[in-house]
């Protein structure tokens, strides 16, 4: 029992380091963090900033805490492109997600926002954060404007999603 408890501390003190590294690395804490996006439906990650790193080494390791992660592959042409894309990915590690999406490909910009607002709401009733890395791929069009407007009016509560991007794009 004595080496059991031993191995225990050992792993709980080297976790408790690698936690303090990563904050003086960072300059950033994770309570820091979730209070400033606390409440906010969408959280930006610009380029430059510490806390993407901080926002993903968390939440990969409390998958328990809700968090889907989708990076934008290649240059999809239209917003219903890559959310197929995501859709089709997300379907193979989830079973059964996007079935809004599905029903919603083809139609306008707008439907397709308020889709994917009800798949993530359906996915989980808790606490729930979409990352999105490399949005700078996305075709960042008067069509996505609508999508995003549309799909953060819609987002359920317990919802957020997280952008970032390689780039720092002067989109209005």
């Amino acid at each position: 029992n004595i080496s059991e408890c031993n191995k225990t501390n050992k792993v709980s003190t080297i976790k408790k380091v690698l936690t303090m590294i990563h904050q003086v690395v960072t300059r950033v804490s994770l309570d820091s963090f979730l209070e400033k996006s606390a409440g906010k439906k969408v959280v930006l990650l610009y380029p430059w900033t510490n806390y993407r790193n901080l926002f993903l080494t968390h939440f990969l390791q409390s998958a328990k805490d809700g968090l889907l992660y989708y990076r934008i592959l290649d240059n999809p042409g239209s917003v219903s492109e890559w959310l197929s894309a995501l859709v089709e990915e997300f379907d193979q590690a989830l079973g059964g997600f996007g079935s809004n999406i599905r029903d919603a490909l083809g139609s306008d910009p707008q439907a397709l926002g308020e889709a994917f607002a009800a798949d993530l709401g359906a996915y989980r009733d808790e606490r729930l954060i979409l990352f999105i890395d490399e949005l700078d791929r996305a075709p960042l069009d008067s069509d996505f404007n609508m999508f995003a407007e549309a799909l953060v009016d819609a987002l359920p509560q317990n919802v957020q999603i997280a952008f970032s991007s390689r780039l720092l794009n002067y989109v209005p």
